[in-house]
């Protein structure tokens, strides 16, 4: 789904009962008030399609991107644009020669960042540029950001040549991290890789405050699938580090407040008086890293004062 207007949303889908099986599907859905009307979908796609992601080129432009195929699947992306008469579409282009998991956004109206799992090269995380004008699109070339088996999850985009990606390591037992891209033309470089999640984890979400402010939320499958959150922002270089602390531990549906300033009472292991600091995963340590925590004060508190 993609935010078009402050009145109309595109939804993507495929329906698993449909003859011919599984077409790409997309319709407009508008809210008026309380209330939520649906347009007839329209097919992108007429081959069976599986997973599938957009971007936001517009107010009436948006571009799919999907994998399709019923023996040689293919990825392909495709500019769709909506009018009072329905949905027309451009042609398809593949952006990969196999079924694959991937992400993309929007740097500008005419320029997108895909961020995909590489199935054809060891499923190292890659990606590269697409650039639009009207509905041609023209690929620049891969770039990888982690040679070892990716996952990605989402792409967080900060400025027009800046954006974060957010991946599943499966070469590190599935820690979830984050790197920092910029664009140049058609050219991508990466900054330094940060763990935020040590150990496997799921329902992965992200939110932008700002354009230099970030919420990560994930269900920890190490700590009883409690849902965690970390609050950060990039620094120069591409580092990544955290804001603030969870004031308390909840499941992934609920609501939890975020302390930037103030006091921590949820740390009943702290040594009165001793300097923390942050370690990737969220959890604190004594030893020196680049994230400073707080300091300790009783009774088990922590006096947040993150910094570097």
């Amino acid at each position: 789904m993609v935010i078009l207007t402050d009145t109309e949303f595109a939804l993507v889908h495929h329906e698993l009962d449909s003859d011919p099986p599984r077409p790409g599907k997309v319709m407009l859905g508008r809210i008026a008030g309380d209330s939520i009307t649906f347009t007839p979908a329209d097919v992108f796609e007429s081959e069976r399609t599986w997973a599938s992601n957009i971007a936001r080129l517009t107010d009436s432009r948006f571009l799919i991107l999907y994998s399709a195929g019923e023996n040689v699947e293919i990825s392909n992306a495709i500019v769709a644009e909506v009018s009072d008469s329905g949905f027309s579409f451009g042609p398809k282009k593949p952006f990969h020669e196999a079924r694959t998991w991937f992400r993309v956004a929007s740097l500008t109206p005419t320029k997108c960042i895909i961020a995909f799992r590489d199935s054809i090269n060891s499923s190292f995380g890659s990606a590269k540029i697409v650039e639009i004008n009207g509905t041609d699109l023209t690929f620049g070339p891969v770039f990888v950001f982690h040679h070892g088996s990716t996952f990605v999850y989402d792409i967080a985009v900060i400025a027009e040549e800046e954006f974060i990606v957010f991946y599943e390591d499966g070469s590190n037992n599935d820690a979830g991290t984050a790197v920092m891209g910029q664009v140049s033309g058609n050219a991508i470089s990466f900054g330094p890789k940060v763990v935020y999640k040590c150990g496997s984890y799921s329902a992965f979400g992200y939110s932008a405050v700002s354009n230099d402010k970030y919420l990560i939320t994930y269900s920890d499958d190490d700590d009883s699938s409690f849902g965690k959150l970390l609050f950060g922002h990039p620094f120069p270089g591409g580092e990544l580090i955290p804001l603030g602390i969870a004031d308390f531990g909840l499941f992934s549906t609920s609501h939890v407040p975020v302390i930037l300033h103030g006091v921590s009472s949820i740390h009943p292991n702290l040594e009165t008086g001793k300097l923390y600091y942050a370690l990737p995963d969220g959890g604190l340590t004594t030893a020196t890293t680049t994230v400073r925590a707080g300091l300790a004060i009783p009774p088990y508190q922590l006096l947040v004062d993150i910094g570097r």
